[in-house]
């Protein structure tokens, strides 16, 4: 519950549309930066470390049960664009949009797991999946490697 009530004042800092680009976090009266990152960093673990590993590696317990294998998320720079592109991958983590042409994801429809109910949906809920799937990507955001350089011939 804690982590989901971090999710409102992230959205708020946010305007409910992402992060700027100069991956600063504006300040909000009791919530830093850190608090968000940490927060962030306990939904990891809930959600995602089973698969990508604690390392965030694609090295997770689950990892050798899977068809494909985890992406290692320390690396996702290198393709969404550094600072990462938030708006984009909280669309592909959140998997209700975009087609699925092939059977079925590898990963999981977060936007249907995350805080399923029995009532009808509405913007709560809503914002409170958005906020959770921002709060894991300011925490991958810090866990990012620099690109890696190209071998010589």
């Amino acid at each position: 519950m804690r982590l989901a009530l971090l999710a409102l004042p992230l959205l708020a800092i946010t305007g409910c549309a992402g992060f700027s680009d100069g991956g600063e976090t504006p300040a909000t009266p009791g919530t830093t930066r850190n608090d968000l990152v940490e927060s962030g960093a306990d939904l990891y673990t809930s959600y995602c470390a089973s698969c990508h590993g604690v390392s965030a590696q694609g090295d997770g317990p689950a990892a050798e049960t899977l068809r494909k294998p985890p992406r290692d998320l320390t690396r996702l720079g290198a393709r969404w664009g550094t600072p990462l592109d938030k708006e984009r991958l909280a669309s592909f983590i959140d998997g209700r949009e975009g087609p699925r042409a092939h059977g079925p994801p590898d990963m999981p429809v977060w936007g249907e797991r995350l805080y399923p109910g029995e009532r009808a949906e509405s913007p709560a809920r809503e914002a409170a999946r958005r906020g959770t799937i921002l709060l894991i990507l300011e925490y991958l955001q810090t866990l990012q490697k620099p690109a890696e350089a190209p071998a010589s011939s």
